[in-house]
């Protein structure tokens, strides 16, 4: 006996025209023209005959049909004969076994932890998806480093500061950008750094006449 192979398409038991035009002893073409025809009789058809195609061995390709239970049912209820009447009993018998193994696969399965996971993956994908998005959302650009810039009027009484050795006054100036020290710890600096006596005061006035604030808010050097 030819072993009747039905297959799971998707959740659908079906068997292929080639198959069944094999064991009732029908030409392929016959049984792909007897499908065409119920097909045009009732559009509602379709679903039970899948077209699709073969490669025969000359290379070519052929139509042939992935037909579900009930389609099989349809196709053969004109297919009569002793033979006939053996085979519709033996494709009864391999739908019936292959429709409870599969239900004895899906009764196995765990479908509490199929949804567990089913959702835990969906997550996470969604998660990676994201992380671009969150990553530019969230990162701040690197603030730009202070500028010197010139004042727009000149001054017309020099500071003491301007007279320090240049490597102390770049101390001090620096002292002054990072905005991290009052003006009574600079003039200490400066005085603890040299011999010129100065004053808060004179510090104060050295920061607002000689420095700005730019765009981002950091303190900037002016220059004249």
């Amino acid at each position: 006996m030819n072993e009747i192979i039905i297959n799971n398409l998707d959740g659908r038991l079906t068997v292929s025209s080639l198959q069944v035009a094999n064991d009732f002893g029908k030409h392929h073409k016959d049984v792909v023209r007897a499908i065409e025809n119920l097909k045009a009789q009732n559009c509602a058809l379709t679903k039970m005959f899948i077209e699709t195609t073969y490669t025969a061995g000359t290379g070519k390709h052929y139509k042939r049909y992935d037909i579900t239970r009930d389609g099989f049912s349809l196709l053969v209820m004109g297919f009569t004969g002793k033979e006939a009447l053996e085979w519709k009993l033996k494709y009864i018998e391999a739908f019936n076994i292959m429709e409870d193994k599969l239900q004895n696969r899906l009764n196995g399965i765990n479908l509490e932890e199929v949804i567990v996971k089913a959702v835990s993956l969906a997550v996470s994908e969604t998660v990676k998806a994201l992380i671009p998005f969150i990553m530019t959302s969230t990162s701040q650009p690197a603030p730009e480093p202070a500028k010197r810039i010139k004042k727009k009027y000149k001054h017309t009484t020099p500071s003491k500061i301007s007279t320090l050795d240049p490597e102390l006054k770049r101390q001090v100036d620096d002292m002054i950008i990072s905005d991290e020290y009052s003006c009574q710890k600079i003039a200490n600096f400066i005085m603890n750094n040299s011999d010129i006596e100065i004053s808060q005061m004179a510090v104060n006035r050295y920061k607002r006449n000689y420095f700005s604030y730019g765009s981002d808010e950091n303190i900037q050097l002016s220059l004249f």
